[in-house]
């Protein structure tokens, strides 16, 4: 046996920070398969897993607060509740009902009239956006709208199916009258492009209407999913873009402003890429921790299109 003295201080310290690190493995596997026991447990409560859906909104993830010994943080508790949804997500055997209970709940009846039928306001630069969305369609048709209010109410009243809106652009950023107007007629993204409106300038258009079911679109186009929430404090909206990295989502875009209605309350929107980490496990996170979260699009981004003058 060697002499302990032929260990130096630092040897011994590493071996025994390996040495948790093995221990600490052995304890992250445990906690797994505890927790894909709790998710069987609290989906044997339904009969199968569209009535578990349904009730994501009265369903709350355990917080996971000790009553004995020393709480867990915070931050393992969110990391907790994170993966129990990915262990809730890997045991429903459809992930396409997943995504249609939480994004698209409700098909939207169109008439014959408005069926494909586009409003907006006439540009140079909305003509391109048109043009461009009007690939995803097999009858498009445009209807003229004397204001951008105009070309909403014409999707909320049903004389459209959809109307077109800017979003962004590069002079000016977030173009923060539209999204009140989104929010104002309860109209979702279902499609974006950028449209060159001169030198080294883009803006940012949408293709819009009242439900979210997906259109074709073109392979390769990368997709997004966006959200607004409001909550009592910072906090809660920091846990929430936390909650999304840890499903492999970082933000492409996150916001964080006081509430219109209430200046004491913090008004989170985000933008997630679709394509990326493990989206349907943050939606069931975000439909049982932010029920009253509202979807304002789930879309792909199509190619530049550029505008004539």
């Amino acid at each position: 046996m060697e002499e302990l003295s032929s260990y130096s201080p630092e040897e011994i310290i590493l071996a025994n920070l390996e040495e948790l690190v093995e221990r600490s493995a052995q304890i992250g596997e445990q906690e797994r398969a505890h927790l894909r026991e709790l998710a069987a447990e609290i989906l044997s409560e339904y009969t199968d897993s569209a009535s578990f859906l349904a009730s994501l909104p009265e369903h709350r993830l355990p917080n996971f607060a000790s009553e004995k010994g020393s709480p867990l943080p915070q931050s393992a508790r969110l990391h907790r509740r994170v993966l129990l949804s990915m262990e809730l997500r890997r045991l429903i055997p459809d992930p396409n009902t997943l995504r249609q209970e939480i994004l698209f709940p409700v098909a939207e009846e169109l008439s014959g009239y408005s069926y494909q039928r586009i409003s907006y306001q006439k540009s140079p630069y909305a003509d391109a956006a048109f043009q461009r969305f009007s690939e995803l369609l097999e009858e498009p048709k445009a209807t003229y709208a004397h204001s951008f209010h105009g070309a909403c109410e014409d999707v909320y009243n049903g004389i459209s199916e959809f109307c077109i809106l800017p979003l962004e652009s590069t002079s000016e950023g977030r173009l923060n009258s539209f999204s009140k107007l989104i929010e104002q007629y309860d109209i979702r993204i279902v499609a974006t492009c950028d449209v060159c409106s001169g030198e080294d300038k883009l803006t940012r258009f949408a293709l819009l209407r009242k439900s979210m079911t997906p259109l074709p679109h073109e392979s390769g186009c990368p997709r997004y999913f966006e959200f607004s929430w409001e909550c009592e404090a910072n906090g809660e909206a920091d846990s929430l873009l936390t909650a999304a990295r840890l499903c492999g989502l970082r933000p492409d875009r996150a916001h964080l402003a006081p509430s219109r209605e209430d200046p004491l309350r913090t008004r989170i929107h985000a933008v997630l890429p679709a394509d990326e980490g493990d989206l349907l496990s943050f939606l069931l996170y975000l439909s049982m921790e932010a029920s009253d979260f509202t979807s304002i699009g789930f879309y792909p981004h199509l190619t530049v299109a550029r505008g004539q003058r």
